[in-house]
């Protein structure tokens, strides 16, 4: 069953074309209203071996209202089934050429076997509804009311009103309206008959009565006063097939073939959610894994270690890691959505453990053939491929009693192997206040040299990336100027531009402010710096 309901689909959007385009052909909507416009209504009340239907029978004020409204009425009280099964047949074959169409049934529904029916007053009890039986097939009064599209209503009225949501295989372009029959009688009898759009109807129905199908406000039961637009109507009819099925190729279709028309903006909204959703639902389900701030380092150190940049190992998921993921994903054959299940996560983790492995055996294989052998170019040989290796320690004890350097006590040697383990300024900080004369003195001096002005190259970069955040425009920055000249903190020339001189004129006025001199404008520098009286 689920592959033909799929086959259908594949086809759908090319059939509910067409069966558009066919609304052109259809006797009354191509010029002036000719045939007779038909109203069935059939009100079943005293049934002769089930339960009546107070109030079934009561179609008089119908009747003189859609007559009054250019309807030819074919009605019916208390009809048997060779009654119900004539009336049916002349209003079937005077509707095809009309233009309007309405059908009120009233009496007493079944349903059996996935179809809805009318009984007529000499049903009996324990009696199959079906043809045999006489009962009216709501299905035939559904598909002829089709042929009228936005100009069709079907009134279901009853002493337990079916509900429209029940009902299956609405028709498109067609009101159904259920109820009990006295309310929903003067309903059909005033706003129905006077044709008030269906839009409005729904919005204004009377309690107990309720409303399904189309009820676009291009429908209604009003005389044509000018040939309709055709191709809103087909436009109407496309577009709440393709809300049924709602399924992007079909969005897309639509728009292409009405990319003007009145759905198109919801089109457009509805392509953008569902091209989103995979994204969507990947983001989601990385946030139910609730990765804390040491997991996130680990996944970074892993991804930096398999070739993938993060940019640094913060805990924090910007754009450089998610770029790294998505490189990660797309290089190991998964959608590159830029965030991670626990699967991945997984894979990510074995495979650095791999490459660790991997790794420490190449150290130990080279080590057996340079450093172990103890000579100088062996040892430096070794410590130009691996400085941090598993044996660089013990190579650079070797290569300074080669040298005939003193001997590094186990102590400082333990200090310095810590610091270089850490590698941050801290940590060669630390080494340098226990061996301010020591053997590393110098090289820890130089690496935390290296380290800050690696660590203010970053700052620099991401108060860079802050300001370009703010979308400042040239008059923002003509402004901030101004304020900086005001303030006493010379930007140069005011021209919109921020040159060296303004990037100095902002750190100066951040400095005076307590705020961290970055030389570039955030969020709390431009408050402060509005806020600011001139000196």
């Amino acid at each position: 069953m689920k592959r033909t309901i799929w086959r259908r689909r594949g086809r759908s959007f090319t059939m509910a074309l067409l069966l558009a385009a066919a609304l052109v052909g259809l006797p009354g909507l191509s010029g002036p209203v000719l045939a007779e416009d038909v109203a069935l209504l059939i009100g079943n009340n005293r049934y002769r071996s089930l339960p009546w239907v107070k109030g079934a029978d009561r179609i008089d004020a119908m009747e003189r209202a859609l007559a009054r409204a250019g309807f030819r009425v074919i009605s019916g009280r208390d009809v048997d089934s060779v009654e119900m099964r004539d009336l049916l047949d002349e209003a079937l074959s005077k509707a095809e050429e009309g233009d309007r169409f309405i059908a009120v049934l009233a009496g007493r529904f079944v349903e059996t076997a996935g179809t809805r029916w009318l009984l007529p007053v000499d049903a009996r009890r324990g009696r199959a509804p079906g043809t045999a039986g006489g009962a009216l097939p709501l299905s035939v009064v559904l598909d002829a009311a089709s042929e009228h599209p936005g100009r069709a209503v079907v009134v279901l009225a009853g002493a337990d009103p079916v509900d429209p949501a029940t009902l299956r295989r609405l028709p498109d372009a067609v009101l159904v309206l259920t109820g009990v029959p006295d309310t929903i009688f003067d309903l059909v009898a005033g706003p129905v008959a006077e044709g008030r759009d269906f839009a409005t109807l729904r919005m204004t129905l009377p309690s107990g009565v309720k409303a399904a199908g189309f009820v676009s406000k291009r429908g209604s039961l009003a005389p044509r006063t000018a040939p309709p637009d055709l191709e809103a109507v087909r436009e109407d009819a496309v577009w709440r097939f393709v809300r049924r099925i709602d399924e992007l190729p079909l969005y897309e279709k639509f728009l292409a073939a009405w990319p003007r028309g009145a759905h198109a903006a919801a089109a457009r909204q509805r392509i953008v959610w569902l091209r989103d959703a995979p994204l969507r639902a990947a983001r989601e389900a990385e946030v139910r894994l609730g990765l804390s701030r040491a997991e996130r380092r680990r996944i970074q150190q892993d991804l930096t270690r398999l070739g993938h940049d993060t940019r640094g190992v913060d805990g924090i998921f910007g754009r450089a890691t998610r770029r790294a993921i998505r490189a990660w994903q797309k290089a190991n054959g998964f959608e590159p959505t830029g965030y991670l299940d626990a699967d991945q996560i997984a894979l990510i983790h074995r495979q650095a453990r791999e490459g660790e492995d991997a790794a420490r055996a190449a150290d130990e294989a080279f080590w057996q053939r340079t450093g172990a052998l103890g000579t100088v170019r062996g040892l430096r040989r070794y410590l130009d491929r691996y400085p941090d290796g598993i044996h660089s320690g013990e190579a650079r004890r070797m290569l300074d009693v080669l040298a005939g350097r003193p001997v590094v006590t186990p102590a400082e040697r333990a200090d310095w192997e810590e610091a270089r383990r850490q590698d941050t300024v801290e940590g060669y900080r630390a080494y340098l206040d226990a061996w301010p004369d020591g053997a590393f003195a110098q090289e820890a001096r130089d690496r935390i040299a290296a380290l800050e002005e690696r660590a203010a190259e970053e700052a620099r970069r991401k108060a860079e990336a802050g300001e370009k955040k703010l979308g400042l425009g040239k008059m923002p920055r003509l402004i901030i100027e101004t304020r900086l000249a005001q303030l006493g903190h010379d930007p140069g020339v005011i021209d919109g531009v921020f040159d060296m001189q303004t990037r100095e004129a902002i750190r100066s006025f951040q400095e005076a402010s307590g705020l961290t001199p970055t030389g570039y404008m955030d969020q709390l520098t431009m408050l402060k710096l509005l806020g600011a009286r001139p000196r």
